[in-house]
This record gives C-alpha cells, sequence and structure tokens, in this order.
C-alpha cells in the first residue's frame, strides 16, 4: 500500500505480521477452538 510508506507505524506493523505470521494464524486457531468449546458448553447448560 502506498500509504504505508509514508507512516513508520504502518511499516512497523507489517514488518511484525509478516515476521509473527505462523504465531498469529496459531492464536486465531486457539480462539476460534475456544470459541466453538465455550459456546457449545453454554448451549449445552442453557438446555
Amino acid at each position: 500500500i502506498k500509504l504505508a510508506r509514508h507512516f513508520i507505524g504502518l511499516q512497523t506493523l507489517g514488518l511484525t505480521l509478516k515476521r509473527c505470521y505462523r504465531e498469529m494464524v496459531m492464536l486465531l486457531v486457539f480462539i476460534c477452538v475456544a470459541m466453538a468449546i465455550f459456546s457449545a458448553l453454554s448451549q449445552l447448560l442453557e438446555n
């Protein structure tokens, strides 16, 4: 993105996301699994 060339904060954010891509994906997977487990558990407890 051309806008990122002018803002050092956006450059830093982009570089961080590139370097930590696998960790971010793993975090997203863990959040999705936890959300599925807790939603199923809450549904089970309601009924």
